[in-house]
């Protein structure tokens, strides 16, 4: 039968590979454009996952475990499989095409088979498609939603049945100005399909750095982006390192007006979210703490649209009230003796004066 109560259904929890960003049983994406190290951190979670070590922001792996990685555009012999060895792998658990024997690329959907042959016969927990359109069959119309989703379908039904994560990567287009979901190449049915969709992109101010960023997550909650750098080194692949937590979103990475360095506004930043980590503040409360730090009003508001802060305002006995949110916060019913500022003296806690920073533009 095609359809039953939902009381029949046995709930089950997700299972995570990396907690809160990579599931397994779903197709997860990684995008940006090239150069930026989308493969290299596909390797790291191959070489970690191998070893059973902490991922990138120190959760726990399920590992051991093996894992597959597919790839058309760099050698196996020259350039991936150094650079597991670089990346700490157990080079039995990671496994890599053999280009002189498996004869024609992979094609999907047709060759599904043969995928799913692979990953049973590797047990394998983890697949990498770098990148996923070099794996699509002729019939497959990239920028076509219904033809990709008759390819990303059944794909999706493998990890599933093989109980492991598809991790596809994806290019970004060439468009600027469209919101983060939108920059990716090919058809918006890539987003749609996957549970999951992670940003690389280069720091704007980071000399160097990049940023792991969440565009999409509809299995957990908001994670922070993660900022990392590849390191030359002579005679060997680069380092790659992390630099854990950074305020950069995919939005303002991807924004085409980016900010410049600036070192008063990232306090400002730090400020705000140690201030706000417990819960929303009023405006009224953070500007009576920001102007102690020496904060001015314009970097406040810069540091507050660069961290996506949210604000919603409430009215309270005919005084409106403006709360400051992070992400994933949300607004408390007011409460009078939140607002009070008992320092003021009883004249202000009756006539509260307006603050810079309750109106929004």
């Amino acid at each position: 039968m095609w359809i039953q109560p939902a009381s029949h259904v046995r709930p089950r929890e997700i299972a995570w590979l990396w907690p809160g960003r990579l599931a397994f049983r779903y197709l997860t994406l990684l995008e940006g454009d090239p150069d930026l190290g989308k493969s290299f951190l596909a390797l790291d979670l191959c070489a970690r996952l191998s070893t059973n070590r902490p991922m990138p922001d120190g959760s726990m792996a399920p590992g051991p475990a093996n894992s597959i990685y597919l790839f058309v555009e760099d050698g196996a012999a020259d350039i991936v499989r150094p650079r597991l060895a670089a990346l700490g792998a157990d080079l039995d658990r990671v496994f890599v095409p053999d280009f002189s024997k498996h004869g024609e690329q992979l094609q999907l959907p047709r060759d599904l088979a043969r995928l799913d042959d692979m990953v049973k016969h590797c047990e394998a927990r983890l697949v990498v498609l770098d990148p996923i359109l070099a794996f699509l069959d002729t019939k497959v119309h990239s920028h076509l939603e219904q033809s990709v989703r008759r390819m990303l379908t059944p794909l999706a039904a493998l990890a599933e049945a093989r109980d492991c994560a598809l991790l596809l990567h994806r290019h970004l287009s060439k468009a600027v100005g469209l919101r983060a979901l939108y920059r990716g190449s090919a058809s918006i049915a890539f987003s749609a399909a996957c549970r999951a969709e992670w940003l690389v992109a280069r720091m704007p101010d980071g000399d160097g750095r990049c940023v792991l960023a969440q565009q999409k997550n509809n299995l957990a909650s908001y994670q922070p982006s993660l900022s990392y750098e590849l390191c030359p080194v002579i005679g060997a692949p680069p380092e790659l390192r992390w630099h854990g937590v950074t305020d950069w979103s995919a939005k303002s990475l991807l924004n085409e007006r980016r900010p410049h360095f600036a070192p008063r506004r990232d306090e400002a930043a730090a400020f705000l979210r140690e201030f706000l980590k417990d819960g929303p503040k009023t405006s009224r409360q953070i500007w009576a703490a920001a102007t102690k730090q020496g904060f001015k009003e314009i970097t406040l508001r810069r540091a507050a649209r660069r961290m996506e802060i949210d604000f919603r305002t409430v009215w309270q006995d005919d005084d409106k009230l403006t709360f400051w949110l992070l992400d994933c916060q949300t607004c408390p019913n007011p409460d009078p003796s939140t607002d009070l500022e008992p320092w003021l003296g009883p004249l202000c806690e009756r006539f509260p004066a307006a603050s810079p920073l309750d109106e929004e533009n």
